[in-house]
This record gives C-alpha cells, sequence and structure tokens, in this order.
C-alpha cells in the first residue's frame, strides 16, 4: 500500500471506530516518516478515544510543534486538555487566531471554554468579544458575553451586551438576567420599562414573577410581592428563588416560614455535601490556627514601618456592615477603596499561609509586603496620596499578617450583633466557598462564627495594633455620632458628604456583596434585633452566640 493511501485507509478506520486497525495503519506509516504531524494528530486521536489522554495529549502536542499554524490541530489539542482537566494549558494552546475563518472562530469558541474552566475571565471575555465581532448577528454569543462581564462586576458592559443580544432576538433567558442585572444596579426605572414592555409583548407577569416581585419589593409593595412569591417557579434557579422567598417573608415578618425557605435555599446547594465537608475543615483549620497563634503571637515582631503610607483595613465577620461603613467612607474625597480583593490572602501565600508566619524572616515579610503593593497598584492608582482602604471582611483572619506587614495600618473592625450575623449568613444567598459554606446550616455558621472570633479576639489581645470598633447598631442610628471618631481615628478631616450614603451608592456601578440593595436604601434599624424575631429558630445555636454577645458588649 502507498503512503497516502494507507493514512487515507487510517484515517478511514478511525472515523469508523476501528481504533486498532487506524491504530496499526498509522504506526506503521509513520515508522516510515517520523515526521509526519498528521499521523501524530491521528494517534492522539486514538489514544484519547481510547481513554489514554496522558498518551494521546502527547502525541497532539507533536503534531502541534511540528505544524504549529494548523488550527485544526490546537484546537484538537484544547479541547483534549479540557477534557482531561487541565483548563491552564488548554488557554496557552489556544492562542488568539488573527483572522476570522471559520477555523479562528472555533480556536476562540475552545478558548473562551478553556478560560471559563480556568477562571480566567479577562481571557474569556476577549474570547467572546471576538466571536461577537466575528458574528455580530449572533445574540447567543453575546449573551455569553454579557454573562462574563457581570460575573467579573463588569455591569455597564453586561448590560450593553444583553441590550445589543435582545435586539437581534427576544431570547426569554437574556431578557431574564437583563431585568436581574437592573436590579443589581439598582435601576429600577429601567427594570420598569423592561417589565413594561414585556406586558406589552404579552408575556403575563407570572412568567417573570421573581421579576416583578424584585420590583414590588423595591416599591414597598410587600402585598404583590407576597402574592408573586406564590406563583413562582422555584424549580428553575432554586438557590436564587427560595432566597427571594426568605426575604419577601422575613420582611412580611413570617420567620417560619422565612426560615423554612432559607434552610430550602441551603439544601439546594450544587454538591451540597461536599461543600459542608469542606466548611467543616475549614473551621478545624480555625480551631488549629488559634491554639497555634497562642504559641508564637506573645514573640512575634513585625517589621519596621514601610516608607510608603500603609493601608488601613476595614474587616468583620461577615453581614456585620462592612458594605455599608464601606459606602459612608467612600463619600471622602481623601479615601479609595479596594473592595473584595484578595491581596493579604495572596500576601499569605507567598509565605506559605499564615500557619507559617511565625517562621518568616525579615526578608520574606518584606518581599510579601513589596508583592502587596505591587498588586494594590494595579487596582489603585499609585501616584493617589489619599488613604486606601482595603476592605475584605475576612481579613479578620489575618491581624497577625496584617500587623507584621504593616505596623501602623489602621484596623477598622464592623461590629453587629452576633446572631444577627449568623442569621443574616444563613438566609443569605453566597456564591460557595470552603469559608462561606459553613452558611449552610444555622448550627454550622454560629460554629464559623465562634472560630473566627476566636482568632481575631487572640490575635488582637497579644498585637500592638490600632483597631477601631464600628458598631452596625450603633451606625444605623446615628451616622454622624459614629464617623466623626472614625474620621479621627484614619486621620480624616471631616466631610459633611460622608453622610450621604445613598448619593455615594448611587454613583457605584458595582456593589460586589449581597448587600447592594440596602445600602442603597434609607438607613433602617429593622435589621437589629431581627434575630428575636427567630429565637426558636435559634435556639439550638444561643448557647453558642450569646456570650459572644455579652463579650461585646450587648445586653442580651
Amino acid at each position: 500500500m502507498q503512503s497516502q493511501e494507507m493514512i487515507t485507509a487510517a484515517v478511514a478506520a478511525f472515523q469508523r471506530g476501528d481504533l486498532v486497525r487506524a491504530r496499526q495503519l498509522a504506526e506503521e506509516q509513520l515508522a516510515r516518516s517520523e515526521q509526519s504531524p498528521l499521523l501524530h494528530h491521528l494517534l492522539g486521536l486514538i489514544d484519547c478515544r481510547a481513554g489514554q489522554f496522558g498518551a494521546g495529549i502527547e502525541r497532539l502536542k507533536r503534531a502541534v510543534r511540528a505544524d504549529p499554524g494548523n488550527l485544526s490541530y490546537r484546537i484538537v489539542l484544547a479541547r483534549a486538555l479540557i477534557d482531561s482537566g487541565r483548563p491552564a494549558e488548554a488557554l496557552e494552546v489556544a492562542v488568539p487566531p488573527a483572522g476570522r475563518s471559520a477555523g479562528d472562530l472555533e480556536l476562540w469558541q475552545v478558548r473562551a471554554e478553556a478560560a471559563f474552566y480556568a477562571g480566567r475571565r479577562a481571557a474569556e471575555a476577549e474570547a467572546w468579544q471576538a466571536i461577537c465581532d466575528t458574528r455580530p448577528g449572533d445574540p447567543t454569543a453575546w449573551a455569553h458575553l454579557g454573562r462574563v462581564h457581570v460575573s467579573q462586576y463588569e455591569f455597564t458592559e453586561g448590560e450593553a451586551a444583553y441590550r445589543k443580544a435582545l435586539t437581534l432576538a427576544p431570547l426569554p433567558a437574556v431578557r431574564h438576567e437583563l431585568g436581574l442585572l437592573l436590579e443589581r444596579t439598582n435601576q429600577l426605572d429601567a427594570l420598569g420599562r423592561l417589565l413594561d414592555e414585556a406586558v406589552a409583548e404579552g408575556i403575563r407577569k407570572e412568567e417573570l414573577a421573581d421579576l416583578w416581585a424584585l420590583r414590588a419589593l423595591r416599591a414597598g409593595d410587600l402585598e404583590e410581592a407576597l402574592r408573586l412569591a406564590e406563583v413562582m417557579d422555584v424549580g428553575r434557579d432554586p438557590y436564587r428563588l427560595y432566597a427571594l422567598k426568605a426575604k419577601i417573608a422575613d420582611l412580611a415578618n413570617r420567620p417560619a416560614e422565612a426560615f423554612a425557605a432559607a434552610m430550602a435555599m441551603n439544601r439546594s446547594v450544587e454538591h451540597g455535601a461536599i461543600w459542608r465537608v469542606r466548611g467543616r475543615e475549614y473551621r478545624n483549620e480555625l480551631r488549629a490556627r488559634a491554639q497555634a497563634l497562642a504559641d508564637w503571637l506573645p514573640r512575634f515582631t513585625p517589621l519596621r514601618k514601610s516608607s510608603r503610607r500603609s493601608p488601613a483595613f476595614l474587616i468583620g465577620f461577615p453581614r456585620s456592615g462592612t458594605t455599608l461603613s464601606e459606602i459612608f467612607l467612600r463619600g471622602h474625597p481623601d479615601v479609595e477603596i479596594l473592595e473584595e480583593v484578595p491581596l493579604v490572602e495572596a500576601a499569605a501565600q507567598s509565605l506559605d499561609g499564615i500557619a507559617r508566619l511565625d517562621a518568616a524572616t525579615s526578608d520574606q515579610l518584606k518581599t510579601a509586603r513589596d508583592r502587596y503593593f505591587a498588586a494594590l497598584d494595579q487596582h489603585i492608582d499609585p501616584f493617589f496620596s489619599g488613604l486606601v482602604v482595603d476592605k475584605q471582611a475576612f481579613n479578620m483572619l489575618s491581624l497577625p499578617l496584617i500587623a507584621a506587614l504593616f505596623p501602623d495600618a489602621r484596623i477598622i473592625f464592623a461590629q453587629r450583633h452576633p446572631c444577627d450575623c449568623v442569621l443574616s449568613g444563613f438566609m443569605q444567598g453566597f456564591v460557595p466557598n470552603n469559608a462561606m459554606a459553613s452558611f449552610m446550616q444555622i448550627d454550622e455558621a454560629a460554629d464559623l462564627y465562634d472560630a473566627a472570633m476566636s482568632v481575631f479576639t487572640l490575635a488582637r489581645a497579644n498585637l500592638s495594633v490600632s483597631v477601631h470598633t464600628l458598631v452596625y447598631e450603633q451606625l444605623v442610628t446615628d451616622p454622624a455620632a459614629v464617623l466623626r471618631p472614625l474620621t479621627d481615628f484614619l486621620g480624616l478631616a471631616w466631610r459633611p458628604e460622608l453622610l450621604d450614603h445613598r448619593d455615594t451608592a448611587a454613583r457605584r456601578s458595582a456593589i460586589k456583596t449581597p448587600s447592594y440593595a440596602s445600602v442603597s436604601q434609607p438607613l433602617s434599624q429593622q435589621p437589629s434585633g431581627r434575630w428575636r424575631r427567630y429565637q426558636a429558630q435559634l435556639a439550638p445555636v444561643l448557647p453558642v452566640l450569646l456570650p459572644w454577645a455579652e463579650r461585646l458588649g450587648y445586653s442580651d
């Protein structure tokens, strides 16, 4: 058999599923022509089809190295890497193409997929933008682009992409996602217009019941929100919609109903059992950290202060009022907020974690601080001469590292009644991670509070750090009385515009935390002491939380 005939026969055997014959022919021909990229590619496909991804990927890589301009080879290799759980490598293979051919488009698509699984949202957005540029009439591509932007809190870009998709086709899912985005960014008039347009097109309220309920809540029409909650198709998105039902029932003073909806929300978390195991492991790590801190904190030596101005740190247990505090501080012209960016966590990783902090040398600590400032400069203008406030609630667990790197840093600790923190966290939908997984059950949420506060209070007692406690219940009652001492603590001049938190919130397009709606409303004391309405549901965890309440100065 001639060479080309043998290659054709090998390809034909592969296509009809005869992998043994295809491999035999390909290997026989490869022995005659070692540098044939087509044969390496074919043998890579055969290996992958047989489930031998390691060997197959190596064959596919050889084909790409031999013929780097072959788009098909790159696409197949990238897909094999994705399928074998190596999306970061796939992203390196699926390099941005220069043209607009069908092959270029397919390479952009596989690059978008690789970026998604690798968690590289900027690369994913770039890929979908290129796909939209190549196929500007594809509404699905624009919808994907919108979703990526929203996942990155790029709400303006996300809204533009969604609206482009809707001009091309009235996709119900996209209309719904746009409605959620408009509510998420407090564009309530625009949400109203979107819903009114839906009615004009013959779409019944019940088909968009959750959007109408959100609109009713913002308008203060609780009765209508309750009616709509009854007709929601919770099965479409159980986690989010049970959370909404819990919120509506809570506002209607139906604690048993609200708590039951929150339980249903948390039970609906995908892979919930796995996340609960991770949550337990995280709490165990915190308790081990507390024991370790007790051993070495008394002999702890921080760095000398940097020549560069240290940031301030806004910390606190989740749902303790850090977002509201941040919004108030944003009103000061000499303050820049770094919101929910894990720079302290990255610095800890450069030292192999907080647990190794006691063994870190001065040079290692200086390197970690330099890395922090270098990363900070990617988010805040390095020439900004005012005060940077690094707001990340769970940085409360990294107080020793903050003190080590920034001994002169000002720490703002947001405090709220422990029972309200835990209840609010349990009833609030969070994106699961190892820390937030503990909010899936009320007893585990209380255990997380106990573990986290044990770490924080131990560190605070043993470190020479400047900590100012900002009490949520006092902030919503008399913000001026709370904020004036805070500005003194931070070395800032008093500015009356600090008090207009609603105007500050309105000027922001992206509030990253679940408090986006409440911080845009007039201050309310209703969330303070909410836990009292849930004493029956909280009874099992009160022995854990009330001692903390007493320790923090609450009279319960």
